[in-house]
């Protein structure tokens, strides 16, 4: 009995030393991931909006707790956007602010056609020059008038501007917003590129967890029940088990232990 209980100390020593150390590594490895953060955004901040291939942009994310504070909630749309997001209690995940502007004026010559207007008795008329150009996005018609000097034109966007927008994670935990545009004439300015990586941490319960055991053979049965917590990537709990001798009638067994499990590839 006497060494029973000397095991059974060593063994809860042994448990509690375990669990403070991995509550102390889980710490330390959050303490180390938040200056991690820090410095992402430190360079983030001083990032800019880049075009690597032709229509393709990108840049650096910041990475934000409140993501209203990287938007400008000065502006009247934003304002109303952000005031129906608390209203309807969502969550956001991402916030971009996109600037599109051409990036070189649709400009050339275009055809013409002229012929003269004839007026009312006693009026001499009007020159009339009409024109189109095709810029294949933008497509132009007007005509220019004489006496007296008139000038009409239209612009019709001959089909939709499509952008693609797609917010990355790379292997050093950086996040990038990237956009396409479907004209080369069309360019954007990512002015603001922010994530919140925090909507995509587990919730303290989803760190719980029940465990039940069962084992058989030919000298009874064995069964275990356990609760357990995950503190990074090492799950730890206390145990309970039961065993049920199958040669005598000694009658149910009661165990106490603790259970302490590894995820090496958990991320």
């Amino acid at each position: 009995m006497e060494a029973l209980k000397k095991w059974l100390t060593v063994a809860v020593v042994a448990a509690l030393l375990i669990v403070v150390g991995i509550i102390w590594t889980t710490i330390e490895r959050r303490s180390y991931e938040s200056q991690l953060a820090e410095l992402r955004n430190a360079v983030a901040s001083r990032d800019t909006t880049i075009e690597t291939s032709v229509g393709v942009f990108q840049r650096l994310a910041m990475e934000h707790g409140n993501l209203s504070v990287a938007l400008d909630t000065k502006d009247a749309q934003v304002k109303v956007l952000v005031e129906d997001l608390k209203k309807s209690h969502e969550e956001w995940l991402v916030a971009n602010t996109l600037a599109i502007k051409w990036k070189k004026a649709y400009e050339g010559k275009a055809d013409a056609g002229y012929y003269h207007e004839d007026g009312g008795v006693g009026d001499p008329g009007r020159e009339v020059v009409d024109f189109t150009k095709d810029f294949g996005y933008i497509f132009v018609t007007g005509h220019t008038k004489t006496n007296p000097p008139e000038a009409y034109i239209k612009l019709e966007q001959r089909r939709p501007l499509r952008l693609t927008m797609i917010v990355s994670q790379r292997e050093d935990d950086s996040w990038v917003t990237h956009v396409t545009s479907s004209e080369e004439n069309v360019g954007i300015d990512i002015q603001v590129s922010a994530v919140n990586p925090k909507m995509l941490d587990h919730r303290w319960y989803e760190h719980l967890g029940l465990s039940l055991d069962l084992a058989g053979g030919s000298d009874g049965l064995l069964g275990g029940i356990g609760v357990s917590a995950q503190f990074g990537k090492f799950e730890l709990g206390p145990k309970v088990y039961a065993a049920w001798p199958a040669k005598n009638n000694m009658g149910l067994a009661v165990f106490y232990g603790a259970s302490v499990i590894w995820h090496p590839f958990g991320r």
